[in-house]
């Protein structure tokens, strides 16, 4: 079996539709991102921020009212306040490091 390199790099801007569309699939069946978004559709105009790229809270909170599920509305919101409380300082990924293609997942 060849096994992929194990570097850390950016993506190319070629590599960047590929990259993306692998992450969103990790993320197809996270419990957390399909509580607030159960439909595939709305599930998959989700996005994640680069290193050194931090989030709009404001612009994150209007996005969570305009697409969320509205009984979901008050606990993602809080979720998303206690999240800012322990967020790491140093530049990160932190949903696609630890997402996994479906394709891969369980082997």
């Amino acid at each position: 079996m060849i096994r992929p390199s194990s570097e850390i790099r950016s993506a190319t801007p070629g590599e960047m539709p590929h990259a993306v569309a692998a992450i969103v699939a990790a993320f197809l069946t996270d419990p957390l991102a399909r509580f607030a978004w159960p439909s595939p559709h709305d599930h998959l105009r989700a996005l994640w921020l680069p290193p050194g790229v931090h989030p709009n809270g404001e612009a994150l909170e209007r996005v969570l009212r305009d697409t969320a599920m509205p009984a979901h509305l008050d606990d993602l919101l809080a979720i998303f306040e206690q999240m800012e409380h322990s967020h790491p300082e140093e530049p990160h990924w932190y949903l696609p490091l630890i997402g996994v293609e479906p394709n891969a997942q369980g082997a």
